[in-house]
């Protein structure tokens, strides 16, 4: 399975963190406020294009289905966090 990661309407040309953890919901202090993940966890920088777009295409790991993950990302030009996800691999 392949996980697609989204950010719209961010700062375009920018750059954006995602951060996903599978131990909680946190919080992790950050610059522009409480990140809704528990360590360890996983970041990826994205850059955004000119239309304030950035996705990344990510492997899922086999035997992982059923596992709950948090996630939660920044725009980091305007510092400002994205609203917090609570998901379950399917």
């Amino acid at each position: 399975q392949t996980a697609e990661i989204e950010f719209s309407e961010c700062t375009p040309g920018g750059k954006v963190h995602f951060v996903w953890s599978g131990t909680g919901a946190g919080p992790v202090g950050t610059p522009f406020g409480n990140a809704l993940v528990t360590p360890p966890y996983t970041t990826f920088k994205m850059t955004v294009n000119d239309l304030g777009y950035a996705n990344r295409l990510k492997d899922i790991p086999p035997g992982t289905s059923g596992m709950p993950i948090w996630c939660h990302g920044a725009d980091l030009e305007q510092g400002v966090m994205t609203n917090p996800l609570a998901l379950t691999i399917g």
